[in-house]
């Protein structure tokens, strides 16, 4: 996505489906990133969620979407959600992409 991205200027999206949807640990660390987004800015959402658990860490990777105007730079918001959520457990990594919504 990222590569066809710079390459040709475009917005790709490329994922396997299905997620399990029922999966209680991914579920209630979904639970938590919502908390952490509204704690932020209500404004703020997030899609593409999954998890992958390791013996060390657990990374959270999603893609969280910004309003068209958003004021706050990308770096500044990676950066806020990813304190709050070690705030959470220490053990929680966050790979995000940012996204910026059509409207």
């Amino acid at each position: 996505e990222i590569e066809l991205g710079e390459k040709f200027g475009c917005l790709a999206t490329i994922h396997l489906d299905p997620l399990n949807l029922n999966c209680e640990v991914t579920n209630e660390l979904k639970a938590i990133l919502k908390q952490v987004l509204a704690d932020i800015d209500p404004a703020l959402s997030f899609h593409d969620f999954r998890t992958v658990t390791g013996p060390t860490h657990t990374n959270l990777i999603f893609d969280v979407v910004v309003p068209h105007k958003y004021k706050t730079n990308n770096e500044t918001l990676i950066h806020q959600i990813k304190t709050k959520v070690k705030e959470q457990n220490e053990n929680y990594f966050c790979v995000i992409t940012v996204e910026k919504s059509f409207v």
